[in-house]
């Protein structure tokens, strides 16, 4: 639910934080997590 949570802060929506015993991802996680993201957006504009 974290990595959910924060890709969906890094499309811009407001969520609220995990709740114990989740954590947030660390920076590096959220760098791998910002080019899957970015990679699967390219991805689906290229098949429009």
């Amino acid at each position: 639910m974290s990595l959910v949570k924060a890709a969906a802060r890094l499309r811009g929506e407001r969520v609220g934080p995990v709740r114990a015993p989740l954590t947030d991802p660390s920076p590096a996680d959220l760098a791998d997590l910002r080019a899957l993201l970015a990679a699967g957006l390219d991805l689906v504009g290229a098949c429009l």
